[in-house]
């Protein structure tokens, strides 16, 4: 056999290990996603069915509240009512002091088992975080930024965009100087952002309040317009409290139509059809 042919060989059995080892990747990933809508369809009945509990448990606390404040007052006329001291009402102490007591230890049982609702919302919570998390991965391996028309994309909140300080820099600069300097300024504003020791919120609480009278912001807009400033107060907001504390811009699945933060069901289902569209093409 020649070189040649040999060489031809080896090339195909690696095409045909590559296409093998895509496919295996390929079917993995849509199981990834099928578990994933389960997984997701079972946290969102438990979140319901807790809430139910928890309301119900809310009504059962105040009615069980109401009921020991009547019976402690009860007892306590009983005991403060002068000539009171015969058997029949000693032993309507004694039932009253129980009913009490029951209703006490049904009190304590209900807000331990509220506070264990909670610690399951808790986890709920964590669990649905971490399913974003698996949709936000999937739309970023699957394209999911590079079209403006989809629905459903991912947003890095608290980036600024260039082109909110374009229109100034075309006022004082030739096109293309104008676009080189709107993105010097705007990675001027982003480091702005980041800095810590800046909080342009109203009493330097950790807030959504800004704090138009904030000299940096005031500036800005002065310089730069009202497009710029809305874009810097846009992104401080998202940023503030949503990142540990780093102002670091974060990507969020985004509906891009309705300009919200999309709910976890339509970034499950868009990555459903982005796997099946793929797997046509395929």
């Amino acid at each position: 056999m020649s070189f040649k042919l040999c060489f031809i060989l080896v090339q195909n059995a690696t095409k045909s290990n590559h296409l093998m080892l895509a496919e295996m990747e390929y079917q993995k990933a849509n199981e990834n996603v099928r578990k994933l809508l389960e997984q997701q369809q079972k946290e969102k009945e438990t979140a319901l069915n807790n809430a139910k509990k928890l309301e119900e448990q809310f009504h059962v606390k105040h009615n069980l509240q109401l009921e020991i404040k009547h019976l402690t007052g009860k007892l306590q006329v009983i005991k403060l009512t002068p000539g009171n001291e015969t058997s029949e009402t000693g032993k309507r102490i004694a039932e009253l002091t129980e009913e009490l007591q029951d209703k006490i230890d049904e009190m304590e049982y209900t807000e331990n088992y509220n506070q264990g609702l909670i610690l399951q919302e808790k986890k709920a919570a964590v669990e649905l975080q971490e399913a974003r998390k698996f949709v936000l991965d999937a739309l970023q391996d699957l394209g999911g930024q590079t079209s403006d028309k989809a629905q459903i994309g991912i947003r890095m909140m608290g980036e600024l965009d260039p082109k909110a300080f374009l229109n100034v820099c075309r006022k004082y600069f030739p096109k293309d100087d104008a676009e080189v300097e709107s993105v010097k300024i705007c990675s001027k504003w982003q480091n702005e952002i980041k800095n810590p020791e800046w909080r342009p919120f109203k009493s330097g609480k950790e807030s959504e309040v800004i704090n138009e009278d904030d000299m940096k912001l005031k500036e800005l807009k002065e310089v730069y317009g009202e497009e710029a400033y809305a874009a810097v107060v846009t992104a401080l907001i998202e940023l503030n409290g949503s990142s540990g504390g780093s102002r670091v811009p974060f990507p969020e699945l985004w509906n891009q139509r309705e300009g919200r933060k999309a709910k976890s069901k339509e970034a499950v289902q868009h990555a459903i059809k982005l796997f099946k569209a793929s797997k046509r093409r395929r």
